[in-house]
């Protein structure tokens, strides 16, 4: 049963990709919301929304959904979140792999 009032972010909001992925999740479930864009140009805005450095993520509440689009920052993401208790999704092409969603 998943939820649909979920909150989220979307690191790698340079890419066309990330456009997407916002502009699919507020179709099919119009109650998420887009809290942050995560970049390492986090100089503007994504969608609405402020974008934060990768090394800004504590900054963001546990419950947020991190959607790491970016191919180049998977590395990093993984690194940086997979000991911690946040969930995050790492897309890789039509391709997901989930963690700590286990909660």
């Amino acid at each position: 049963n998943f939820e649909k009032n979920f909150k989220y972010a979307v690191w790698g909001v340079v890419l066309a990709g990330a456009y997407y992925l916002e502009e699919t999740i507020r179709a099919q479930f119009p109650e998420a919301k887009l809290v942050r864009g995560i970049d390492i140009a986090s100089n503007y805005d994504f969608c609405g929304v402020p974008t934060i450095h990768p090394d800004q993520i504590e900054v963001l509440d546990n419950d947020v959904i991190i959607f790491v689009v970016a191919p180049s920052a998977q590395g990093m993401a993984r690194e940086r979140l997979l000991n911690s208790d946040r969930r995050f999704i790492l897309l890789k092409g039509n391709a997901t792999e989930l963690f700590n969603f286990e909660k």
